[in-house]
């Protein structure tokens, strides 16, 4: 028993060997010509039916047309040694499975050379064996371009090589796709033969080209004009083609500023000096005349620097929308700091009457019609609640009222401040003096429409909850404000109640309106894009605008506080605005990509934190006036009552006519 369990082995082997003997070696291979992907791995198929014993076994795997070696299986393990050069390392066997029967080859790395035919030649003690297979195509698709771009100036032109080799022609290539790396944004796209110039990014619109006649060549390397900070990066070239792809690299590296940019330099160092001129200027000099006329050209030149500054920014980096609010609050501050300036009274009564009653508005104006038209302008991309027309038609209507409202509030306003012997608006007869309450009537009425346009898609959320809005947002708070102005002058402490209502209603007023917006956040990805936190700035701002045109202009306000809100609106802005444009366009240029990605989110603020200085500081002057002359204000009000009453003579005595 113990012999025939050790003779057990020999005896499968003998079996095998007549079996082989019987029915002879019956290979199986390929069912047809294989394809290859270049570098990729195909396998070569080679298998019997009946396995062999190993020791008696040889595979021998060769080229046909050269009778070059490829691999050989010889005395029961690999013989890497004996194969070609051109073939080591990439061919192999599956040498767990040769003891069943499969002797197919695993070829590696394929390159275009490893097309043709090859032979698979199975030994044994008593026969031998051959079968074919083909290597017919080698589909194959190579991307290459340079590492490096080169430099490049902010504004010129760069080229971004990649050149595509493969078995198909270029104009059959299924896609051929230029991105960025860093956030997937597509550049240009070329698919089935066609430029697709509208699918790129709309940062690259109108930017980014191929070379035309170069495809054919499969030159598909990209034309990228007007090249901006944000465009520095790396840049893939991806080459796609049924089931294989290709890709390079091209890094564009540190730009250099381009003219314009060195102009936006040159412009905000030239505001920030200036703005650090005037605060010390006007410490040491005072209000004197000579001085005066000195301090006004220094307030007034940083915010026109300022101004122009936000205008280049905004067409070298296509930053319209962003430049166009921050460039018009700029200008229109001009009217604010003469406002807000100790020396007011000194100037000429009909400027002096303008600035007073009109300032307000047309810094309110300003910033609502710069930034509501990049709304308008975006309202076809606005995906409407009702699916017709009528939504369009109502955004039309509400951004048309906003534009007739700030006209004809400044042209009432400027009418009556200028000429008042003109104009009749309270319905009084000539002679009347400027009413601030006007503005303030103009810039509720534009505000409500603001609130309309923005809340258009909100619909789905009930008619209650705008009925609510609009009645205390639009109509409760604008006419309690006017109520208990007028009232005032007739309640023995209504300059108390003035005062005390104005530092409560009015902030709750602002948070009301950005509650509000709030709940009709969804409109803003589309109407703004990336804009919530602007829209809030500028609602704020245009908010405490409306409030501060309420309060008469205070001839008595003087001391460190105005000095304070005087100093930070003329020098303190422009220097907060001069300071973030240049670090955000070197940092840009350097990084090439946004370090603020909205500058609104950074002037709006502080502007409104001066309006909202102004406002209090209004507040204050009431209260202390009320203070310091007992129980209330009633000799001012005394005062006022006989200059309303004055005679038209007299009156045309106290203004200059126009």
């Amino acid at each position: 028993m113990t012999t025939f369990i050790r003779l057990f082995p020999y005896c499968a082997a003998l079996e095998l060997v007549l079996a082989a003997a019987v029915h002879g070696i019956r290979l199986h291979g390929a069912s047809g010509p294989l394809t290859a992907q270049l570098g990729g791995s195909v396998l070569l198929p080679c298998s019997v039916e009946t396995p062999l014993p190993l020791e008696e076994l040889e595979v021998e795997w060769r080229r046909t047309d050269s009778d070059v070696l490829v691999h050989l299986f010889q005395e029961g393990e690999e013989r890497p040694e004996s194969q070609d050069y051109a073939y080591r390392g990439r061919a192999h066997f599956f040498t767990d499975k040769i003891a069943q029967g499969d002797y197919s080859l695993l070829l590696q790395n394929i390159t275009s050379s490893d097309k043709g035919l090859y032979r698979c030649v199975v030994y044994s003690a008593l026969d031998s064996r051959e079968i074919s297979c083909e290597i017919k195509n080698v589909d194959y698709l190579v991307v290459y371009g340079v590492h490096h771009a080169g430099f490049v100036y902010v504004g010129e032109e760069v080229v971004l090589p990649c050149s595509v080799d493969s078995h198909i022609p270029p104009e059959k290539l299924e896609e051929v796709a230029w991105k960025r790396t860093d956030n997937e944004i597509l550049v240009l796209l070329y698919q089935h033969g066609v430029v697709l110039n509208d699918s790129s990014h709309e940062r690259y619109k109108g930017r980014a080209e191929f070379f035309l006649s170069e495809i054919a060549k499969g030159n598909f390397s990209l034309r990228l004009k007007d090249v901006r900070t944000e465009d520095k990066g790396e840049f893939i070239c991806v080459a796609h083609s049924g089931n294989i792809f290709a890709n390079t690299t091209v890094v564009v590296p540190s730009l250099g500023l381009s003219t314009l940019h060195q102009l936006i330099v040159v412009l905000c160092i030239f505001a920030f000096g200036l703005s650090m001129a005037s605060l010390i200027h006007f410490i040491k000099t005072g209000i004197n005349g000579g001085a005066m006329r000195v301090h006004f050209f220094l307030i007034v030149s940083p915010n026109i620097a300022l101004f122009v500054a936000f205008i280049l920014w905004g067409f070298t980096e296509g930053f319209l929308d962003e430049a166009s609010i921050c460039s018009s609050v700029n200008l229109a501050r001009i009217l604010f700091l003469l406002l807000t300036t100790p020396y007011l009274d000194k100037f000429p009564k009909c400027l002096l009457s303008t600035i007073k009653i009109s300032g307000i508005l047309i810094q309110f104006s300003a910033i609502t019609i710069a930034f509501y038209s990049v709304a308008f302008r975006n309202r076809r991309n606005i995906n409407l609640l009702p699916k017709d027309s009528t939504a369009m038609r109502e955004l039309t209507t509400f951004f048309v009222l906003m534009l007739v409202s700030c006209a004809c509030g400044i042209i009432a306003a400027t009418t009556q401040a200028i000429c008042p012997s003109l104009c009749c608006i309270d319905g009084s007869k000539s002679n009347t003096r400027p009413k601030e309450k006007w503005s303030f009537i103009f810039m509720e009425i534009c505000i409500m429409f603001q609130s309309f346009f923005t809340s258009i898609k909100a619909r789905s959320m009930g008619i209650a909850f705008h009925v609510v809005f609009f009645v205390f947002c639009a109509l409760l708070q604008p006419i309690s404000l006017v109520l208990i102005r007028i009232l005032r002058k007739r309640l023995r402490f209504g300059y108390l109640c003035w005062t005390v209502t104005m530092a409560v209603l009015v902030p709750a007023y602002i948070v009301s309106s950005l509650y509000h917006i709030s709940q009709v956040r969804d409109i803003f990805g589309t109407i703004f894009p990336n804009e919530y936190a602007g829209i809030m700035a500028v609602t704020a701002l245009l908010k405490l605008l409306s409030a501060v045109s309420l309060f008469e202009h205070p001839s008595n306000l003087q001391g460190m506080p105005q000095l304070i809100v005087y100093g930070f609106g003329s020098a303190g802005l422009c220097l907060v605005n001069s300071i973030t444009l240049m670090t955000e366009l070197l940092l840009k240029a350097r990084n090439g990509k946004r370090s603020i990605s909205d500058l609104r989110l950074v002037i709006l603020p502080f502007d409104s934190i001066s309006v909202s200085g102004w406002f209090f500081l209004l507040i204050y002057n009431y209260w202390t006036c009320n203070r310091g002359r007992g129980v209330d204000c009633s000799e001012i009000l005394n005062e006022r009552q006989v200059q309303e009453d004055i005679s038209p003579i007299e009156e045309e005595e106290t203004l200059s006519p126009c």
